[in-house]
């Protein structure tokens, strides 16, 4: 290996090789004896690169050995399994060519590729979903992909091992993470809204059974004055495929107004053989309210009530709010108890 005489038909080219270094000698003795007695240092130094560089030309042309790594890419995972772990691997190789072949492959790191789905009959398992694929099977696959001139002549990763998974589907909830602030004069006039609520994830089972929600892309949205919708991409880990695989985030966020309310209190579990007066029977509610939905709110719209206690019938009994539109914020009431007097019914 390396004599020229191994080189077959290339003979033509070896004897043009063998002239280019002749003339390359010569010149270069040339330019050293111009340099010697003109002192033009110029001169000699393109000499001599011209020399090396066909100097190195033919060098290429010879035949090596060397051992390279070489990226390989896994495609296609076998039914009803998934890869665990990086889809790209190196394996090395003890490859023979001619110079310029092999500079190529490793200037260029051809990538080679492997099936998983088609192998899949020729791994070997053991306990805990680890796979494992031989040298042997391996060589044949690995030497029809490689560039043309290039022999493998040995195959030093003796095999290749994969964690394999089950493969699964299920549907989980998709949590807001959204980053806002709401102007000091609007208001937000319900919560965050998701659509969809819920996406379908698949990936290895061991991996979604640890699921339970996933979380969109923290984006700050900064200062809302008014409703804010956008479409915001999910986090989620790299062997997990969500469909779909972004959501559309609602913030609704109007101007609000106040609002003042003159709302009746209920006396809440009397007995029938009673009846009650309750002192005040209403108290002045103030609220914030979006401005779109000023007139919509009315008395009617809270629910303002009491709880009868026989225990409690000489304490004034705290108003609590019972109902009242997502809508109305900030609501205060004055007074905050009433006092209830008790008859037996005629």
């Amino acid at each position: 290996m390396g004599s020229e005489a191994d080189l077959g038909s290339t003979g033509s080219v070896v004897g043009y090789m063998r002239r280019l270094r002749e003339r390359a000698v010569r010149l270069w003795k040339g330019a050293f004896q111009l340099q010697r007695r003109s002192g033009k240092i110029g001169v000699f130094l393109i000499c001599t690169a011209v020399a090396g560089g066909l100097w190195y030309l033919s060098k290429l042309n010879h035949e090596y050995t060397v051992d390279v790594w070489l990226p390989i890419g896994l495609v296609n995972n076998p039914p009803g399994k998934l890869l665990v772990g990086e889809r790209h691997r190196e394996i090395q190789l003890r490859v023979s060519g001619h110079g310029y072949t092999l500079l190529k492959v490793k200037r260029f790191r051809t990538e080679l590729s492997l099936d998983l789905r088609s192998l899949w009959p020729y791994f070997t398992y053991d306990t805990g979903g680890m796979a494992t694929f031989r040298g042997q099977q391996l060589s044949a696959l690995i030497n029809r992909q490689l560039p043309s001139g290039i022999q493998l002549d040995q195959l030093l990763t003796d095999s290749l091992r994969f964690q394999f998974s089950e493969q699964m589907s299920r549907r989980v909830p998709v949590e807001s993470h959204l980053r806002y602030s709401v102007d000091e004069l609007s208001m937000q006039t319900g919560p965050v809204r998701l659509n969809p609520d819920s996406v379908t994830v698949s990936g290895p089972r061991a991996t979604l059974l640890n699921i339970g929600s996933l979380p969109t892309e923290e984006v700050d949205v900064g200062l809302l004055r008014s409703t804010y919708e956008g479409v915001v991409a999910l986090r989620h880990p790299n062997d997990v495929d969500v469909m779909p695989e972004q959501v559309r985030v609602t913030v609704p966020t109007a101007q609000y107004t106040e609002k003042v309310l003159t709302v009746p209190v209920v006396l809440e579990g009397l007995p029938d053989s009673l009846v009650a007066t309750l002192l005040p029977a209403s108290v002045k509610l103030t609220c914030r309210v979006p401005i779109a939905y000023y007139d919509s709110l009315t008395s009617s719209s809270m629910r303002l009530s009491v709880r009868y206690s026989s225990v409690e019938l000489n304490i004034p009994l705290r108003v609590e709010v019972q109902q009242q539109p997502s809508w109305v914020q900030q609501v205060d009431f004055d007074p905050k108890s009433v006092s209830v007097f008790v008859e037996r019914r005629p």
